[in-house]
C-alpha cells in the first residue's frame, strides 16, 4: 500500500516513521484551483484556461504514527522523542513515500504542525504523533539511479548516535538492490549524503569511480536509451553530457535540448527539463565549464508526449563523449 515512510535524507537528520500494522495513518491531498469568471447575464462561468488543467494548489499531507514504548528504557525514549522533534524542524526536506509496487517517490515538504499524545503505562504505553506537512511543489518524483543508499541501523542507540563519525560506514547503493521492499521490522534508513558509497564498476570508456554514479547516474557511451513512462503526471528528463561533445542535440519524445558550443574533455553539463521555467538558462542544472553557459547557445523544445515509450537519442561530433540519461517520473500523488 502507498505510505509515507521517511522525512529527511541526510545523516543524523532522518526520521524513519514506525510502520507497525494498524499503528500509522496517512492523509493525502491533491487539489486544483479553477480560474473561473462567473457570467453576469448567462448561466455558469467562463474558464480562463480553456480546457487546460487548472493550477495545482500547494499540497498538504498528514502523518500519524505511534511509538510503542514497551521494552524501551528511559534513555532510548528520551532520545527518540528528542530526535523526532529535532528532525521535524529545520525547514524543507525530502518527504519519501513507498508506492504499492515498492518503488519510492519524494517531494519537498516542511512539517508545519507537530502534535503528540503521551499515554500511560500498561498496554497503552506509547506516544501518538500527528504531523502536518506542506509541499510547496505539488508533485512527487522518482529517485535517480545511484542517488540513494540504504543503511540498516544495528540498534536503536545507533540511530541517535550523533557523536560518532559515519565516514567509515559503507551503505548499499540503490543500483545494487531493489529500491523498495524496505524492512518494516528494523531501522533501515534511506540515505542521500556524500558520506555513503560502495565501489561500482563503470562501462568501458569511463573510470570505475563511484562518485560518477552518485553524481550523474549510469554513464555510458552515446546510444539510444528508452523506457516506458506510465506515471500519473508524466516525466522530467535529466541528461548529463561529459567529455568531448561538439554542438550536441538531445532528442526525446518530440522535444529537443541543444547546445551550440563545444564541451571539452573533463567538462560536463547537466540538463533537467523539470527546472525549465521559460528561461533557457533554467534548463541547466549544473556545469563545470570554466565560463558557465551562455543562454544564447542553448535551445529547447518541449516534448509532445509525456507517457508511453520515450526514447532518447543524441547528435553531435566529438570523440570521447559520454552521457548519463535519467528519466524522473512525476506523480500527482
Amino acid at each position: 500500500m502507498r505510505r509515507i515512510i521517511q522525512f529527511g535524507t541526510k545523516i543524523n537528520d532522518i526520521l524513519r516513521f514506525p510502520m507497525d500494522l494498524d499503528q500509522w495513518e496517512d492523509s493525502w491531498n491533491d487539489e486544483v484551483e479553477p480560474s473561473l469568471l462567473e457570467l453576469e447575464f448567462a448561466d455558469g462561468s467562463f474558464r480562463n484556461l480553456g480546457f487546460e488543467q487548472s493550477r495545482k494548489k500547494t499540497k498538504t499531507l498528514s502523518k500519524r504514527f505511534i511509538l510503542n514504548l514497551s521494552g524501551l528504557d528511559s534513555y532510548s525514549i528520551t532520545k527518540y522523542h528528542d530526535h523526532v522533534i529535532r528532525t521535524l524542524r529545520g525547514g524543507v526536506k525530502k518527504l519519501i513515500a513507498e508506492r504499492e509496487d515498492e518503488s519510492l517517490m519524494w517531494t519537498w515538504a516542511e512539517a508545519v504542525n507537530v502534535n503528540y499524545i503521551r499515554s500511560g503505562e500498561g498496554e497503552r504505553n506509547q506516544i501518538v504523533y500527528s504531523v502536518d506537512f506542506v509541499a510547496n511543489c505539488p508533485y512527487w518524483y522518482s529517485f535517480r539511479d545511484g542517488s540513494l543508499a540504504f543503511w540498516s541501523v544495528p540498534n536503536l542507540d545507533g540511530y541517535f548516535d550523533l557523536c560518532n563519525s559515519t565516514a567509515d560506514t559503507s551503505f548499499e547503493l540503490i543500483s545494487c538492490r531493489e529500491t523498495g521492499g524496505l524492512c518494516d521490522g528494523c531501522l533501515e534508513l534511506i540515505i542521500e549524503d556524500q558520506a555513503f558509497g560502495l565501489l561500482k564498476g563503470c562501462v568501458e570508456g569511463c573510470t570505475p569511480n563511484n562518485d560518477l554514479l552518485k553524481k550523474f547516474g549510469e554513464v555510458t557511451k552515446p546510444e539510444a536509451i528508452g523506457t516506458c513512462i506510465t506515471s500519473s503526471a508524466g516525466f522530467g528528463l535529466e541528461v548529463t553530457l561529459l567529455n568531448n561533445w561538439i554542438n550536441p542535440v538531445i532528442n526525446f519524445a518530440g522535444g529537443t535540448i541543444g547546445y551550440n558550443e563545444v564541451i571539452q574533455d573533463g567538462q560536463y553539463i547537466t540538463f533537467n527539463t523539470l527546472h525549465y521555467n521559460g528561461n533557457l538558462a533554467s534548463i541547466v542544472e549544473e556545469t563545470n565549464t570554466p565560463n558557465g553557459i551562455d543562454p544564447i547557445n542553448l535551445g529547447y523544445t518541449a516534448p509532445t508526449r509525456s507517457v508511453g515509450q520515450i526514447d532518447v537519442t543524441t547528435q553531435g561530433g566529438g570523440t570521447t563523449g559520454l552521457i548519463a540519461v535519467n528519466f524522473i517520473e512525476q506523480y500527482h500523488n
